[in-house]
C-alpha cells in the first residue's frame, strides 16, 4: 500500500480530525512531507544538494517506496541527512 497524502476540505458545519492511513506512524520529515522521494543518481565527485538524496536512510524507505505499515521503527522517520541536522539546500561532494 502506497502512502497517499489526505485531501483536506473545510466544511464549517463539520469538525473532525485528519489521521494518517497507517495509524500513529507518520513521516517526521519537515522536508519530505510524507511524500516518498527516490535519491537522484549522481556522478562521484560532483557537488549536490542534500535534498537530492531524497528519503535515503529513512527506516520506512523500503524498496523505493514509503512503507509506514512496516513500523514501529526504532529511528525517526526522516532521511539520514535531515536526522544529522543538515538543511535540504546544503551541498556536499557525492562519494557514494
Amino acid at each position: 500500500m502506497k502512502y497517499e497524502r489526505p485531501t483536506i476540505t473545510v466544511q464549517n458545519e463539520l469538525t473532525e480530525g485528519v489521521y494518517t492511513a497507517s495509524g500513529d506512524i507518520a513521516c517526521q520529515s519537515k522536508y519530505m512531507n510524507g511524500i516518498h522521494q527516490d535519491p537522484v543518481t549522481n556522478t562521484y565527485g560532483v557537488e549536490i544538494a542534500r535534498k537530492d538524496r531524497g528519503c535515503e536512510g529513512c527506516p520506512a524507505d523500503q524498496g523505493g517506496e514509503c512503507r509506514l505499515d512496516l513500523g514501529p521503527f526504532g529511528s525517526p522517520l526522516m532521511p539520514t541527512w535531515e536526522r544529522n541536522g543538515n538543511s535540504p539546500d546544503d551541498t556536499y561532494v557525492y562519494w557514494g
